[in-house]
């Protein structure tokens, strides 16, 4: 049951995810449900293993437009710093769960105060940052990458450009935690495949929708993204109150 559980859950989820953002807040709560014994660590290692199949694509995709040579050094530094934050997190149990999602919610919500300090002077210092805190948990670290490489292409007209870096960019750090999550043997078979499979599958119909070009209002959008606060929430709140 769990099986198919994970894969309908992770399709859920990778379409979410990909057409509007803010999937971790319900990937969290869901995993944690189904495997309540499992500690943090290895959570976020299933987590990122999924998210790691969904952007295997838009990096194929994109290849040809990735600088490679020009962002390889604050991309080592981005995965190195999110490396050592996996290796923090690794041992954890589910208790600390509830302050890395008060942590994601405020870092979500201010992300865009955190991009306007994002400079050429700032740019290797917020590399590490970024990297630290997308090896705890992430949300919302797609508006910061974006930020982070307008420094350097500061025109309107290079916005698809910059978003391309930061994916790439945002790939380079999801195979550092992966592989460091290996490493803590915090990836669980029974838990990632069905889960990536339906994230895959997932991000690939969410990918169609945002091509096609239908999109949400950004009130739509914020009013999704809070009820995702309140299902990461809900367990905490409900156990507190009952």
């Amino acid at each position: 049951m769990d099986f198919y559980l994970l894969i309908f859950g992770g399709m859920v989820i990778g379409f979410i995810g990909t057409a509007l953002g803010g999937g971790l807040f319900l990937s969290v709560p869901f995993l944690q449900f189904l495997f309540p014994t499992v500690n943090y660590g290895s959570l976020m290692g299933n987590i990122r293993l999924g998210s790691f199949f969904r952007s295997i694509a838009s990096t194929i995709s994109t290849l040809s437009q990735i600088e490679w040579r020009k962002f390889l050094g604050i991309s080592i530094l981005y995965a190195l710093s999110a490396v050592g934050a996996v290796s923090l997190v690794s041992a954890l149990s589910q208790e600390y769960i509830f302050y890395a999602i008060i942590l994601a919610i405020l870092m979500s919500e201010l992300g865009p105060k955190f991009a306007r300090v994002i400079n050429k002077k700032t740019r290797i210092f917020m590399s590490l940052f970024l990297g630290f805190y997308v090896g705890l948990i992430g949300a919302g670290i797609s508006i910061m990458l974006v930020a982070l490489f307008r420094t350097a292409y500061p025109d309107e007209n290079k916005i698809m450009y910059v978003k391309i870096q930061a994916r790439f960019m945002e790939f380079v750090g999801l195979l550092a935690m992966i592989l460091t999550h290996i490493i803590y043997g915090n990836l669980i078979l029974k838990i990632w495949l069905p889960f990536s499979i339906g994230s895959l599958v997932g991000g690939f119909c969410g990918g169609i929708f945002l091509k096609k070009g239908t999109k949400f209002s950004i009130k739509t959008q914020k009013v999704f993204l809070y009820l995702m606060y309140g299902v990461a929430l809900a367990p905490y709140l409900i156990g507190y109150l009952f």
